[in-house]
């Protein structure tokens, strides 16, 4: 016979799966969970999907929830979070086998046992987000009952899952559901700046996780146009980071990540939510003095450079809006001359010239008579 590839694939396959299905839990172990996981991936992407592989992925389902339940070894919980990732893959199969709330019940909570909240699981992150984009509204309101309801969760949790929900969802329906909850998560994931970490990791990720969330839902104006007074209350909430004490908290790798994170919010806020920020931009330029205060004190050579890059791009962001910010820069670049005449290497000096350039930029010949006129004779210098 002339058979394809696949097709002589195909029949080794169902010839493995009919010796070997029963006989793999006679003993429960990781090896047999795993080779049973891929025949059941292999049998849920094959388009004649026969009913007994269907009863066998329930029961194995069912399976994989008592094993999570019983408190197993790391290497089988490896094993069962690798068996809902391959099912997930292809949610309609396993929607098809397993009731939609049991599916999200075991999912988020393997999600919150599998890891350190302070962690990522890349694996089982991929498959829930496979599960919402497939999911219909009545999904997406059970996986949400789940997660709201669950008083157990960490706020770190529930903003993570939020912010993989929101990151996930595509069509207007799912959009105008989830447009319900994203001004209460707003508020949760500004407590994440507020929580006491036990570690320099610890606030290093609650920071980043921060960061992702509100530069996602500042993108997704259909789901949330933030007001004045919430934009306002964003960069107030950052702002505090960079104060003496909260800083020598945190080592130097830690201290950059903080520093990026915070950054990326600003760039998403003047990128998304210029006009709103004409109205106050006192919270904006009140944490652009603390991050160039923050940068002109840092004395290691790595932080120093990242900083004042990262720094020079959100004073180019302001450029276009020099009309609107134009009087507020000036304590920036008052800030800068006070540092310049205490004394400063000439390294630091280079690497800051991009960003007051930037920031002279925005200013029209009456702001800089009036910085002049603010400054003694030797710093008069830089604008000469």
């Amino acid at each position: 016979r002339n058979q394809s590839v696949y097709d002589v694939c195909v029949e080794k396959v169902h010839a493995i799966h009919e010796r070997t299905w029963r006989g793999l839990f006679s003993k429960i172990s990781e090896a047999n969970l795993l080779l049973a996981s891929e025949l059941l991936s292999f049998h849920s992407n094959y388009p004649a999907k026969n009913e007994e592989v269907k009863e066998n992925t329930t029961e194995l389902f069912e399976k994989v929830v008592k094993i999570r339940n019983s408190s197993p070894e790391a290497d089988m919980v490896a094993a069962c979070n690798y068996f809902v990732s391959l099912m997930a893959a292809v949610p309609d199969y396993l929607f098809d086998c397993v009731a939609q709330k049991k599916v999200f019940e075991q999912i988020l909570d393997t999600m919150s046992l599998s890891s350190p909240f302070q962690t990522d699981t890349p694996l089982l992150d991929t498959a829930f987000c496979s599960l919402i984009r497939h999911t219909d509204v009545d999904g997406l309101n059970t996986a949400m009952t789940i997660l709201v309801q669950n008083e157990g969760q960490s706020s770190v949790f529930i903003i993570k899952t939020f912010h993989l929900i929101i990151s996930s969802i595509k069509s207007q329906e799912q959009q105008k559901y989830i447009a319900g909850y994203c001004e209460h998560f707003l508020l949760i994931s500004m407590d994440l700046l507020r929580k006491q970490a036990r570690d320099a990791h610890e606030a290093r990720y609650n920071v980043s996780l921060f960061s992702r969330m509100m530069t996602t839902l500042l993108a997704k104006k259909e789901l949330l146009v933030l007001s004045g007074r919430e934009i306002g209350m964003i960069c107030s909430e950052m702002t505090p980071l960079f104060h003496v004490d909260r800083v020598n908290e945190r080592d130097v790798e830690c201290d950059i990540s903080v520093y990026h994170s915070c950054s990326s919010v600003v760039s998403a806020l003047i990128s998304h939510y210029s006009k709103q920020l004409y109205g106050c931009p006192s919270p904006l330029f009140g944490l652009l003095l603390s991050l160039l205060h923050h940068t002109l004190h840092t004395s290691t050579k790595k932080g120093l450079s990242e900083k004042a890059l990262e720094y020079s791009k959100l004073c180019e962001l302001l450029i276009p809006h020099k009309e609107i910010f134009k009087k507020h820069v000036i304590g920036l670049i008052l800030c800068y001359i006070k540092a310049l005449s205490e004394g400063m290497n000439p390294i630091a000096k280079k690497k800051f010239m991009p960003s007051i350039y930037a920031l002279l930029d925005v200013c029209t010949d009456f702001e800089t008579r009036q910085i002049n006129a603010m400054i003694d004779v030797p710093s008069k210098t830089l604008f000469a």
